[in-house]
């Protein structure tokens, strides 16, 4: 779906460089394939962080920390990679520049990627954040269904055995 996406935004995009549909079919897969690959890397790592159950207030600034550092890592590995992609495959033509590509100098070109790919490695922390403490709620809730049940069950049980005695009293009357 985000390939699709990406590829429809750059097919509609009057203001992008006039580049081979098949480039920008390339860019639009290796990209929705890179996000492939962090994405689950990003969810595994927020959803072993739990910040409620820290024992301290610096361990939780440690884990955030943590998580801060491999989303901006995530980030400019996949803005350096869109950057290359975006030379190869759909080179500005006819403007002087890097091998002669043209277009926005490198440094715009990686920063514009770098805060691109931020913004949506920021956006999969938040899901997975949100799927973390969901998936952590749903648990404690079948927990406590759970201790609920063994509640019920001990009381029914301490019922039984008040009984047993009377019935054996009456019987033997």
């Amino acid at each position: 779906g985000y390939a699709l996406l990406t590829l429809a935004n750059r097919i509609f995009d009057q203001g992008g460089p006039s580049a081979a549909m098949n480039g920008r079919i390339i860019v639009a897969a290796v990209e929705a394939l890179c996000w492939t690959i962090i994405t689950p890397i990003l969810f595994a790592l927020v959803g072993r962080v739990d910040l409620e159950n820290s024992r301290s207030q610096r361990d939780r600034w440690i884990r955030v920390l943590i998580i801060v550092l491999v989303t901006i890592a995530s980030a400019i590995l996949l803005g350096l990679i869109g950057r290359e992609l975006r030379e190869t495959f759909t080179p500005f033509p006819g403007r002087g520049g890097r091998g002669g590509r043209g277009g926005p100098p490198d440094a715009v070109r990686l920063w514009f990627g770098f805060f691109n790919s931020l913004v949506l490695a920021l956006g999969v922390v938040a899901v997975g954040v949100a799927r973390a403490y969901s998936l952590r709620l749903r648990s404690r809730r079948e927990q406590a269904i759970q201790l609920t049940n063994q509640l019920n069950e001990a009381r029914l049980d301490a019922l039984r055995r008040q009984l047993d005695p009377h019935f054996l009293f009456n019987t033997l009357n």
